[in-house]
Parts: C-alpha cells; structure tokens; sequence
C-alpha cells in the first residue's frame, strides 16, 4: 500500500471501529482480521493488500460505518474501473508527448509496447490487466522523464547579465 492508502486505510479504520464501538460489536483487532479475511479470503495486515483487495475491504467498512450510504460504496468498488482509465490516460498523453502529433504514429507505438507486455497476445491498451498497464505506463512515463532531461541538456543556457 501507499503512504496515502495507508492513511486512508487508518481514517477509515477509526471510522468503523467508532461506528462499531456504538453498535456494541468488537471492534478489536480479530474483529480487523476477520473483516480482512471475509473480504480478502485471508487473514492478512493491510500492507499485503492488492489495490483490489484494498478497495474491497474499504467498502465493507464503508458499509458498516453507514449502512444507508449505497453511494460511497459504489464509489469505492468502482475505483478499480477508475484507476485503469487514469492509467491508460497517462499512457495516451505520454505517447503523445513522446512521438507528437501523427495519430497513427502514436497508435502504432502504444501497440509495440502492449504486444511486448502482453506477450504478443494484445494488440490494445484496454485489453491490459490492471498490472500490465501499469507497466506500459512505467515505460512510457520513463520515456517521457529521458526526453525531458535531454531537451534540458540540449536547450542553449543564457549568460547571466555582467554587472558593472
């Protein structure tokens, strides 16, 4: 998990044991694990958790801490959905920063790259897994911080002004 899940994960945490505390249920820590375990199918600390596995155990929280409250736990299950598309944005708008603006171009290079993450069984980004996304978004993006740097290191610097 990140720093930032895990802060999400402690508030909300806080959050259920309150709304458990008030209900009369445990709230202890074998009462964590075993939400854990219904949610993930094991027993586990919430640093092992996948970010499927995370958003899953937040909606159960979610669905303790406010029964009624159908709205964030749809919200929380969607993430996953949610995070895949911002994924594959940050692809698209690498791409386009790297190779510029001929569209097929652009296609054609995202496709080199999902062909050698999928092991030549995908030609698309959106046929991807969560991971292997990710992974075309690590290339790309580091594709992106190299080009970066050379226009940098290229780029002509200005003599400061003499002062007299």
């Amino acid at each position: 998990m990140t720093s930032a899940q895990l802060i999400k994960y402690r508030v909300t945490l806080a959050q259920w044991t309150k709304a458990r505390r008030a209900a009369g249920k445990p709230y202890d820590d074998a009462a964590r694990y075993e939400l854990h375990r219904r949610c993930t199918g094991r027993a586990c600390s919430s640093k092992e958790f996948t970010n499927r596995e995370f958003d899953q155990v937040l909606a159960a929280m979610a669905a303790e801490i406010d029964p009624v409250g159908f709205t964030e736990q749809m919200r929380i299950q969607e993430s996953p959905e949610l995070r895949l598309e911002e994924y594959r944005n940050r692809c698209l708008d690498a791409v386009a920063y790297i190779v510029g603006g001929d569209e097929a171009h652009r296609r054609n290079y995202l496709r080199a790259i999902v062909r050698q993450v999928s092991y030549g069984r995908h030609d698309e980004l959106v046929r991807l897994t969560e991971r292997q996304t990710q992974v075309v978004m690590g290339i790309v993006e580091k594709r992106v911080r190299a080009l970066e740097k050379e226009r940098r290191q290229a780029a002509p610097s200005t003599p400061a002004e003499e002062v007299f």
